[in-house]
């Protein structure tokens, strides 16, 4: 996806089409605007974030360290921490551990707001601890 110049991210989050990860702001953007057009349909995952569904799991764990800083960008915002948070569950549940340090340091930081009161977040933080444990095992003295 390519947004026409001088466009803008549904959610707001800047654009900056040289960035290195702007193609997948792109795709985020429209799996939010995907998130808005069925606000209050009781959609499942797979309509809700169609591309990541589409996605193989060869592209998808690049997009958790920018889903990440995105949803660190929105602190708390709705409705786009809570369909970020969504996606996010869906990116973490695969992680194997996260590729860079960079997202194993917002998983981290963010992993209390991952969490929400909502029983379908309920296991974020489960899989936040697996996949922090997991990367733990992997490190080595130096």
């Amino acid at each position: 996806m390519s947004l026409a110049a001088g466009a803008t991210f549904v959610d707001g989050f800047p654009v900056d089409p040289l960035a290195l990860d702007y193609a997948i702001h792109a795709i985020i953007d429209g799996e939010l605007r995907n998130c808005v057009a069925l606000e209050g349909t009781r959609a499942t995952p797979g309509l809700l974030y169609p591309a990541y569904f589409a996605g193989g799991q060869d592209v998808r764990p690049a997009w958790l360290e920018p889903a990440l800083r995105r949803f660190a960008w929105h602190a708390g915002r709705q409705p786009w921490s809570g369909y970020l948070r969504g996606l996010l569950r869906l990116l973490i549940s695969w992680a194997d551990p996260p590729a860079s340090d960079e997202a194993m340091l917002l998983l981290a930081q963010l992993g209390p707001q991952l969490e929400s009161n909502g029983a379908e977040d309920c296991q974020v933080g489960g899989r936040l601890r697996r996949v922090l444990r997991t990367a733990r095992s992997h490190c080595r003295p130096r």
